[in-house]
């Protein structure tokens, strides 16, 4: 079971260097930092979705030598728990002691699954807290009222903060 809990992680770690790879080639020259901002938040929700999409995807999509090994790995491993046992004159044989610990089941794509959404989650929170601190500098800021910049925006005539040559938002 660990066996393929660890190719499952490491073909997600795969796939997302590929998604990640496609995108930093799609976005190399482009200037709009806008639009490279959606193609990686993009990829972000890609790379974030891919376990939902595999468990979504129909089973005919997964080659059959992979099905085979996933067919032949048990559904949950038993871990034995250790206890310590204090041996008094009444207690019971260690044999009786240990047909009475059983291993308890522990299911390791449960975990994994948990860790993962946990880590998801995190991001999420991290990139919403970005854009509301990015809201607020927006908002905090004064625009630049000098001669100077409005004679370099004016004889440009492109925009200094995408870089854009057609006219934007921000002037």
């Amino acid at each position: 079971m660990s066996q393929l809990l660890a190719l499952y992680m490491g073909s997600l770690i795969l796939r997302s260097i590929g998604i990640a790879v496609i995108a930093g080639i799609c976005s190399w020259k482009i200037r709009n930092v806008a639009i490279r901002h959606a193609v990686w938040v993009a990829v972000l929700a890609a790379v974030l979705l891919m376990p939902a999409a595999d468990y979504l995807l129909p089973a005919s999509w997964v080659p059959a030598r992979i099905q085979q090994v996933a067919a032949k790995q048990p559904a949950s491993i038993r871990v034995a728990s250790a206890r310590a046992t204090v041996q008094h004159p009444s207690a019971p044989t260690p044999s009786a002691v240990k047909s009475s610990i059983r291993p308890s089941p522990v299911n390791l794509w449960n975990f994994a699954a948990t860790l993962y959404a946990l880590v998801a989650f995190a991001m999420f929170v991290r990139l919403a807290l970005g854009y509301r601190k990015t809201g607020m500098l927006r908002r905090s800021g004064r625009t630049i009222a000098s001669p100077v910049w409005k004679e370099i925006i004016e004889s440009d005539g492109a925009c200094l903060f995408c870089w854009s040559p057609t006219p934007c938002r921000f002037r």
